[in-house]
C-alpha cells in the first residue's frame, strides 16, 4: 500500500483519539433527570447538502415526526452553515456542527451540542450508507461516537434508514460491539438487519429506506425539471422508450481503487450506444450528487459526450430537488443508476429500476421487491456487451417489472414507516 494513504489515516486516527479524550465532558453536561418532559427530537443529517438521497431522508423523517408527534420540538444538526438554507421550509431549530469532523475537532461545537443534549429526549442518527466505515472510517466513527455521548447524556438513540455492508471495517464493528449495543436500530433491508444483529449481539427491526415516504409532487419544482418534463412529453408523443441513466464516480472509486474514470466513462458510453442500437431508446441523464470531489455531473457529461450513436439525450446536469427526481422517474420506462437513493426514488415512483451493486447493499433492497435480477453487478457496467444485453432485456420487460414494483409499494411504505414507529414507541407517542 502507498505510504501517503497510510499516513493520512494514521493522522485521522490520532484526531479521533483526541476527540474521544476531550469531548465527553463537554457533550455530557447534565443528568437526564434535569431534562424537560416534552419530546425533543435531535436529528443528525447524513451529510452536507447536495446529496438528493440525504435530502429525501431528512425531508421524510421531519415530515413524519411533525405530523405524528405534532407537539414535539425538532432540531436538525447540519454540517455546514450554508446547509441551513436548504432546510428553511422546515419548522425546526437548526444547530451547525461545523468543526466536529475537522482534523482538529472544535471544542466550541462540542459545547454547543452539549447544551442541546440538555433539553433533548431523542437522538436520531440517519445512517444512510456511511455507518459501516466503507466510505470513511473517521466519519462513521464520529457519528457513532456522538450518538454514544447522547446516550450517556440520557437520550434515547435511534439509528434509522441505513444499510450495513458485509465488508464493514473492523474498527467500526469493534466500537459498535463495545459502545452501541443500547441503541435501537431500524435497517433498510433484511440483509443489513442480519449483519447488524451479528455485530451488536441482538436482533433489530428490519424496515425500508425512509426515502420511500417522500411524496411525488404534482408538477416540477425547478426550471431544470420543467425542461426535462417538456422533453419527455416530446419523446412520448413520438412513441419513444425512455431510460433514465446515472453514473456514480464515488461508487466506482470505492469498488475499484485506482480506477481510470475517463477510461470507464468510455466503456459506459459504448454500452449505451449498444443499448440504443438494440432498442431505439432515448436517454434522460440524471445527477444525484454534484458536490465537488465526487460529482455525478462531471462523469455523466463524459459518458454522454462519449456516445457515438444518434440516440437522443437530455441531460439534467443541475442539482434539482429530491422530489423532482421522483417526478421524472415516474415518467420513464426504466431507470439504470449507480446511486442507491436515485434507485429508491425510481422504485418509489413505481418504475422498473436497475441499481449497480457496489458493496452488497443493493441486493438486500431488491429482496424486498422479490426482484434480485435488478441488481446490476458493477463488473458488468464496464463490459459493454454484457451491460447492453442486460439493460435491453430489462427494457423489454419493463411493464412486467413495474407491475411487480407497484404491487409491493404499500408493503414497502409500511416497512419504511417502521423507522418512525420505532422512535415514537420509545417515546410513548405511537
Amino acid at each position: 500500500m502507498p505510504l501517503e494513504p497510510v499516513l493520512k489515516q494514521t493522522f485521522w486516527n490520532l484526531s479521533d483519539r483526541y476527540l474521544a479524550a476531550i469531548a465527553p465532558t463537554r457533550l455530557v453536561q447534565a443528568p437526564a433527570a434535569e431534562r424537560l418532559q416534552d419530546r425533543h427530537f435531535v436529528i443528525l443529517t447524513p451529510s452536507d447538502v447536495g446529496n438528493l438521497g440525504d435530502e429525501a431522508m431528512v425531508t421524510s423523517v421531519v415530515s413524519q415526526l411533525s405530523s405524528r408527534a405534532s407537539c414535539a420540538r425538532i432540531t436538525l444538526i447540519t454540517h455546514l452553515p450554508g446547509d441551513m438554507e436548504s432546510y428553511r421550509d422546515f419548522e425546526t431549530d437548526i444547530v451547525c456542527l461545523e468543526g466536529f469532523f475537522s482534523k482538529t475537532p472544535s471544542l466550541e461545537v462540542c459545547d454547543r451540542l452539549g447544551d442541546l443534549f440538555q433539553t433533548a429526549t431523542d437522538f436520531i442518527l440517519l445512517g444512510a450508507d456511511i455507518l459501516d466505515g466503507r466510505y470513511s472510517r473517521t466519519r462513521s466513527f464520529r457519528r457513532l461516537f456522538l450518538a454514544r455521548q447522547a446516550e450517556r447524556a440520557g437520550l434515547n438513540v435511534h439509528v434509522l434508514g441505513f444499510s450495513f455492508s458485509d465488508k464493514a471495517i473492523a474498527p467500526i464493528t469493534d466500537y459498535m460491539r463495545r459502545e452501541c449495543v443500547g441503541f435501537s436500530y431500524c435497517c433498510r433491508d433484511p440483509l443489513s438487519a442480519e449483519r447488524i444483529g451479528k455485530v451488536v449481539g441482538k436482533s433489530h427491526e428490519n424496515g425500508a429506506d425512509l426515502a420511500f415516504l417522500l411524496p411525488i409532487p404534482d408538477a416540477p419544482l425547478t426550471e431544470a425539471c420543467e425542461r426535462a418534463d417538456a422533453r419527455i412529453s416530446e419523446w412520448r408523443r413520438a412513441g419513444k422508450k425512455i431510460i433514465a441513466i446515472n453514473a456514480n464516480p464515488l461508487g466506482l472509486i470505492s469498488a475499484f481503487p485506482g480506477i481510470d474514470l475517463k477510461e470507464t466513462a468510455a466503456k459506459i458510453s459504448a454500452g449505451l450506444d449498444l443499448i440504443a442500437e438494440k432498442t431505439g431508446c432515448v436517454f434522460l441523464g440524471l445527477t444525484h450528487d454534484n458536490r465537488p470531489g465526487h460529482s455525478d455531473a462531471r462523469l455523466m457529461k463524459a459518458v454522454l459526450d462519449g456516445m457515438n450513436s444518434d440516440a437522443e439525450v437530455h441531460f439534467v446536469s443541475e442539482t434539482i430537488r429530491a422530489r423532482d427526481i421522483k417526478y421524472l422517474c415516474r415518467q420513464v420506462d426504466l431507470t439504470v443508476t449507480g446511486r442507491m437513493h436515485l434507485g429508491i426514488a425510481s422504485l418509489g415512483a413505481g418504475t422498473a429500476t436497475m441499481i449497480l451493486d457496489f458493496q452488497g447493499k443493493v441486493r438486500g433492497l431488491f429482496d424486498l421487491f422479490g426482484l434480485p435480477d435488478m441488481a446490476l453487478d458493477v463488473n458488468d457496467l464496464v463490459r459493454p456487451d454484457v451491460f447492453s444485453a442486460t439493460v435491453a432485456d430489462r427494457l423489454l420487460r419493463h411493464n412486467e417489472i413495474a407491475d411487480v414494483v407497484r404491487s409491493r409499494l404499500n408493503d414497502i411504505h409500511a416497512l419504511s414507516a417502521r423507522n418512525i414507529d420505532l422512535v415514537l414507541a420509545t417515546t410513548g407517542e405511537a
